[in-house]
């Protein structure tokens, strides 16, 4: 159980990473 949990926890900080990343990257072509 506590493996699932820690699972789920890091594929949505791992989502939460790629959103971040996409939107500095647009951002940033954006700006350019």
């Amino acid at each position: 159980m506590e493996e699932v949990s820690f699972h789920s926890v890091h594929l949505i900080s791992h989502d939460l990473c790629f959103t971040v990343y996409s939107f500095v990257l647009v951002t940033s072509i954006d700006i350019a």
